[in-house]
């Protein structure tokens, strides 16, 4: 068999790429391994665990064959070797990595399994849906809303999704805060669709969505008990877990004062108020007045009092305004609130049941969470 022969660099890029989604404690041998296999023409490498395995496309070659080494002994290998181009060698249950140094060819040995003893599930297809590779940005940022402890709340472990056949709601859920951002599309999908993505399933889904590039067409298939992403390049499965929906629907409500600030002050704000020496459970004091929100408390032997100008508001607002009590928020939670948005003005909301509403007029996007009551601190 003549040996394949592909560039070091890129191979190495996509074992590591895979690499960061295989269980290395896994008891099963086959999931810290990864398939290379060629493929009409294409050498494509498949890694992952039983719920969510990945696919990514590594270079045209010449050959067939398929074989399954260990993926970390490899993929660190290949990152102490400079760019160039390597020869691989399949035989005996072994591949072999010819590599050159100066004018000499050097080699090294991996034991492997075949190809065909890979785990592979069969999945179903199901409804397509097109979808924008810049999905990759809101997910990750929605993980920060996330609990990753699906045994013992799955419906808090991981990202909701509502596709509509215009629109793909996104959903994060902890428990206490709820973060949604709306993505339009277009298909021809028929009803409403929901289903959560395990936190795993998030983290290699953003990792995947970010090799494609913007103006990629991509697919997600939904079967009924895998969904699988289809792009130029690479796929991804993943398996569908089952947890009751939550009905986000009664949560959300908009009624009550409306604070609209501007964005980068409010961050600036709470970054200072952070180097001030802090505990976890300490929290920032916010003041609605008619034209200020003040943010003062104190951390231990520290005190702080800022304000910051409140957008004009019409006459009812401002009534509703003078009305609201005080509440308190964590430092380092606000802040990641915050950085869930990226328009210049932040909508803030004390909705009537005492819960935060952030909102930007500018982006689709919203959080709620329950404050710490300190009307009477």
């Amino acid at each position: 068999m003549n040996p394949t022969v592909v560039d070091a660099g890129r191979l190495r890029d996509v074992l590591l790429t895979l690499a960061a989604h295989v269980n290395e404690k896994s008891l099963v041998p086959a999931y810290t391994a990864v398939r290379l296999e060629i493929i009409q023409g294409m050498l494509m490498a498949t890694a992952g665990s039983q719920p969510c395995l990945l696919t990514i496309q590594v270079a045209p070659v010449e050959g067939e064959w398929s074989i399954c080494p260990q993926i970390k002994p490899l993929s660190s290998f290949l990152s102490t070797l400079p760019t160039q181009p390597i020869r691989l060698e399949v035989a005996d249950k072994k591949l072999t990595v010819h590599y050159q140094l100066g004018a000499k060819w050097n080699f090294v040995t991996f034991p492997a399994f075949a190809g065909k003893d890979y785990p592979t599930p069969k999945t179903d297809h199901g409804t397509k849906v097109p979808i924008a590779s810049s999905l990759a940005g809101p997910l990750r940022k929605l993980l920060s809303f996330c609990k990753n402890e699906p045994e013992f709340f799955p419906a808090q472990s991981g990202i909701w999704f509502d596709v509509l056949p215009t629109s793909i709601g996104l959903i994060g859920f902890d428990g206490r805060f709820i973060a949604e951002e709306i993505i339009d599309h277009d298909s021809e999908l028929k009803g409403l669709h929901q289903f959560i993505v395990p936190y795993w399933g998030v983290t290699a889904l953003s990792d995947v969505l970010k090799l494609a590039n913007y103006d990629d067409k991509l697919e997600l298939s939904l079967g009924e008990s895998w969904l699988t992403l289809w792009f130029p390049g690479a796929a991804i499965q993943i398996q569908r877990v089952e947890a009751d929906r939550p009905k986000f629907e009664d949560l959300w409500g908009d009624d009550g004062a409306t604070y609209t600030v501007d964005r980068r002050e409010l961050v600036a704000s709470i970054r200072r108020i952070k180097t001030i020496p802090h505990q976890g459970t300490d929290f920032i004091g916010f003041y609605p007045g008619l034209d200020e929100v003040t943010l003062k408390g104190a951390f231990s032997d520290y005190q702080f009092e800022e304000g910051l100008t409140v957008e004009e508001a019409g006459q009812e607002d401002r009534k509703q305004a003078s009305q609201v009590k005080p509440f308190g928020l964590e430092p380092i939670k606000f802040e990641t609130s915050l950085k869930f948005f990226e328009g210049e003005r932040q909508s803030i909301t004390v909705t009537n049941r005492r819960a935060v509403l952030l909102q930007s007029n500018e982006e689709k996007r919203r959080i709620l969470f329950m404050p710490q009551d300190i009307s009477n601190a």
